[in-house]
């Protein structure tokens, strides 16, 4: 296992992802356990400030910096940006370079950004369709395709709202520098993997691979695994996104103790969530699918379903192509264990 650091990359990418911080708190910190307030505590009043900073944006932040799957529409223009060669040194760089582009590599990377697995089949098909299949918010297909529909006078106005907010943001980005580069100078990949048993899959993709790791402030709290076929990222297919205090907050988990396991038989206690949490673990499984077969709306399937990956029961599937997501298994047993521990129960 390889990986390159590059401090100037990692600011570039935490500064496409200024969208997080303007959704209100709660929607991401409300299946925080104690422990993660605990160690949050600072950057959790830190993303507050930043997003009342950012409060007077937040309609066109929800219309134009789209987001899914870790990453917003500017992160890819960036990554596509540096997969063509170009390597721009600042966001003022990036701005003039995305607003260059043609309107053809505009709706590739639309396109990179939608794909839920296989570009080839995905690049030439239609918006409609794709986002028919993504566990998205009906708000959230509809700016999408708003977005698609006149996408270089969309990307001007995305550009003009970066311009707008990358200055607002520079004092959190100074603030958390010093904390960004000694984690990433004393980072060791393995160690954070060892922490989380569930991440033992991705130890095993990433053990002959090479890839970028992109490191940004803890308000943040990401870990985001990518990996892209080598025909359309050449020189970038495979990087990692985590926030400086992720081996914090994976190695809170690593016991299960009373208030995680509170947490899962809370979690678990759902009918409707246990059932999405089954059909999720199917192969093929597809959200509208699910959605119908329940009785219930593919908004609804996609909160059940970050809830269960916020109790860590859900990961993401490395190993079966056409299953994207598996159960926790190690996490369950231990569960399983507890109880039978617990009321003295034989096998």
């Amino acid at each position: 296992m390889s990986y390159s650091y590059n401090s100037v990359h990692s600011e570039m990418v935490e500064q496409t992802l200024l969208s997080i911080l303007a959704c209100p708190q709660e929607e991401w910190t409300l299946e925080l356990t104690q422990k993660e307030r605990g160690l949050l505590a600072r950057d959790l009043d830190t993303f507050e400030e930043i997003r009342k900073v950012f409060h007077p944006y937040q309609e066109r932040l929800k219309r134009l910096y789209l987001m899914r799957s870790g990453w917003s529409i500017l992160t890819t223009f960036y990554l596509y940006l540096l997969n063509r060669g170009e390597d721009p040194a600042s966001m003022e760089e990036l701005h003039d370079l995305v607003l260059e582009m043609t309107e053809e590599e505009l709706h590739v990377c639309l396109h990179l950004f939608l794909a839920e697995e296989d570009y080839e089949k995905a690049k030439d098909q239609d918006y409609w369709d794709m986002l028919q299949g993504l566990d998205l918010k009906a708000e959230e297909k509809w700016h999408i395709l708003t977005f698609s529909h006149q996408i270089v006078e969309s990307v001007q106005d995305l550009v003009a709202l970066s311009r707008a907010l990358v200055p607002l943001y520079q004092p959190y980005l100074e603030e958390s520098r010093r904390e960004r580069e000694s984690f990433a100078q004393t980072l060791e990949m393995e160690t954070i993997l060892a922490q989380a048993p569930f991440l033992k899959d991705l130890e095993t993709n990433l053990h002959d691979q090479s890839f970028e790791m992109f490191v940004i402030s803890p308000w943040m709290t990401h870990f985001v695994f990518f990996m892209m076929t080598e025909k359309v990222f050449p020189l970038l297919h495979h990087f990692v996104i985590l926030s400086s205090k992720v081996d914090q907050i994976l190695h809170s988990h690593n016991d299960l103790d009373e208030e995680n396991f509170v947490a899962i038989l809370k979690t678990l206690s759902d009918l409707t969530r246990y059932k999405v949490l089954v059909a999720l673990t199917q192969p093929h499984a597809k959200v509208k699918d699910i959605a119908e077969d329940l009785g219930i709306t593919s908004a609804a399937v996609s909160f059940h379903r970050q809830k269960l990956q916020n109790a860590m029961l859900l990961v993401y599937n490395l190993k079966e192509k056409n299953t994207k997501y598996d159960v926790n298994q190690l996490l369950l047993q231990d569960l399983v264990l507890k109880i039978k521990e617990d009321f003295s129960l034989e096998d």
